[in-house]
């Protein structure tokens, strides 16, 4: 004799909800449809940009976010230490066409799980998010597969090298998200002179777009500092 068992107690299993942000509509429209194809997952929403994508991060909190690198507003290096510093458990797993070792390095200091090239995504992601969603680092074969064999796209130490040591020192406060008025605190110097010294970093290493950029450079370079 077979014994039913009622529907509320067999069990089922959670389905993860996904952010995706990308500002470029052609990949993005390519990924959304094959997010939407997924049965274990449920894509909550398609952004454009960084500030969209950290204020519905804030707010809905998803299992992941898939972020493309580059995006006006805020990059993903800047959600990324957004979603660390406020201890959501959010899992990120960063989109890009390039991705160089330091850059990668940098999204590993700040705690973003996956790697995922542009060019494989849409026959890696889905394994990306299963590896990413148990806690383990996942990275797009032709990443790993060029940093084996191909130092030439590698950041090395020398990009620091026109800055001097205080320079260091206000680059890595910048990095821990610290206001001028608060470096001016930490190192004795006047908030003006921190301002000085933050205009002389950029002019020294080529960086316009003001305080945005400035804080992108420190957050990619962070474990260099």
């Amino acid at each position: 004799m077979l014994t039913q068992i009622s529907p509320d107690v067999i069990p089922t299993l959670k389905v993860k909800t996904i952010i995706y942000a990308d500002d470029h509509p052609i990949v993005a429209k390519g990924v959304e449809y094959f997010l939407n194809g997924l049965i274990d997952y449920s894509l909550i929403n398609v952004v454009n940009d960084g500030a969209a994508a950290w204020k519905l991060i804030k707010v809905k909190k998803p299992d992941i976010a898939i972020l493309d690198v580059k995006m006006p507003g805020l990059d993903a290096f800047e959600i990324a230490y957004n979603i660390k510093k406020e201890e959501i458990s959010t899992k990120v797993l960063f989109l890009s066409s390039f991705l160089c070792k330091d850059m990668i390095k940098s999204g590993l200091h700040l705690g973003v799980k996956g790697f995922l090239s542009k060019e494989s995504a849409l026959t890696e992601i889905e394994e990306g998010l299963s590896v990413v969603i148990k806690g383990a680092i996942f990275m797009s074969k032709c990443l790993t597969e060029e940093h084996r064999s191909n130092d030439s796209n590698i950041s090395h130490h020398d990009e620091l090298h026109p800055l001097t040591k205080k320079e260091k020192a206000i680059l890595k406060l910048i990095a821990e998200g610290k206001t001028t008025n608060r470096i001016s605190e930490i190192l004795g110097s006047k908030p003006r002179t921190i301002s000085n010294h933050r205009n002389h970093i950029c002019r020294k290493l080529g960086l316009s777009g003001g305080k945005n950029s400035l804080m992108t450079f420190a957050l990619q370079n962070q474990h260099l500092l």
